[in-house]
């Protein structure tokens, strides 16, 4: 379900009800513009890395982590802005619940040939700046869902002789190989994949089936986000499946009809006062334009307002320490595998 209802055009109308914007509203043979510009630095301006909106987040597709694998490319992911927190699942364990670990998000991580039982960090990067492996002919990639430890496998990311990505998709629950010579990789002004204009769209497959194989490859939008991990999750180590959660870029607005969204209907009055604010900046008289500063903040007044409005949980009102101040038992190492809780093994 949309969280919004409210279009531009509604907003657009309720502003142009007053003097001194109207007629920067109203410019002829530009009916959309400059409102279209106005909105997207007021859509810039709410969903911006200072806001961390719980309504504007979205979970990631999960990944498994592979033996000597530091790079993830997910298929689908385009839309992320920055990453607010992370956790992994031993996902092989009978126990119930099955054990789960909080990862540290992080800005940026290298690549690394260190390795730990555990990964404890996670950054994102474009796709295209991730690394890949080669196709290479009759190579075996271990299920994941049943796999107590994994024996080592090649990458599960790959760049083709013309340049484009792929991600394995289908050795989840079943072992899979790629064939004995390559297939046959498409061109790149055929291959389709998500973009954040059109999320949804199907992206293109190919099978790797020359003499028996059974890999399926998925293509990647190399302007999407991936995913770093560290440490190197080493040979013979467990899968982990890694879950993210981030926020969402800013969407652009590209017609009139378009709904606020992200934006929840309750919120629809910040992004209202903002609309005004910056439309100040429009104006050529040269006395409007000079009260854009006081409108941009009561623009920051209002925003003050929404941020307080979705502060309600119980940890807002006070502070409360990480952990305890004596520590009992054994310690473990305190690291990027292990990077949260200091207590006893």
């Amino acid at each position: 379900m949309a969280n919004s209802s409210i279009t531009l055009q509604s907003i657009v109308d309720t502003v142009r009800a007053m003097p001194d914007l109207a007629p920067q509203l109203s410019v002829g043979g530009m009916s959309q513009q400059p409102a279209l510009s106005i909105a997207n630095h007021v859509m810039m301006d709410m969903v911006s890395p200072t806001m961390n909106w719980k309504w504007n987040r979205m979970l990631a597709p999960v990944f498994y982590t592979n033996s000597m694998q530091q790079d993830y490319a997910v298929p689908g992911v385009v839309n992320l802005g920055w990453i607010e927190s992370a956790f992994l699942i031993d996902i092989n364990n009978t126990a119930t619940p099955k054990p789960l670990w909080p990862m540290e998000s992080v800005r940026d991580l290298s690549l690394t040939s260190w390795m730990y039982g555990r990964v404890g960090q996670v950054s994102w990067l474009p796709n295209s700046l991730l690394t890949y492996g080669t196709w290479a002919a009759s190579q075996t990639y271990t299920a994941i869902i049943g796999t107590s430890a994994n024996p080592g496998t090649p990458l599960t990311i790959i760049q083709d002789p013309n340049g484009n990505y792929w991600v394995l998709t289908n050795n989840l629950n079943a072992t899979v190989k790629t064939g004995t010579t390559q297939p046959s990789w498409p061109a790149t002004g055929s291959i389709t994949y998500p973009t954040p204009e059109n999320p949804n769209q199907a992206a293109t497959t190919v099978a790797d089936n020359a003499g028996g194989g059974t890999a399926v490859w998925t293509a990647i939008n190399p302007s999407g986000q991936g995913f770093r991990v560290f440490p190197l999750p080493p040979i013979n180590g467990l899968y982990f499946e890694i879950h993210v959660l981030g926020q969402k870029r800013p969407p652009r607005f590209t017609v009139m009809s378009q709904t606020l969204e992200p934006i929840p209907d309750d919120y629809a009055d910040h992004f209202e006062h903002g609309f005004i604010a910056h439309a100040y900046r429009y104006s050529k008289d040269k006395n409007i334009r000079a009260k854009f500063a006081d409108e941009y903040k009561l623009w920051l007044d209002s925003m003050a307002e929404a941020q307080r409005k979705a502060a309600r949980e119980k940890e807002e009102a006070g502070f409360y320490p990480a952990e305890g101040i004596l520590q009992g038992g054994m310690t473990p190492w305190s690291g990027p595998a292990n990077p949260f809780y200091p207590g006893g093994f």
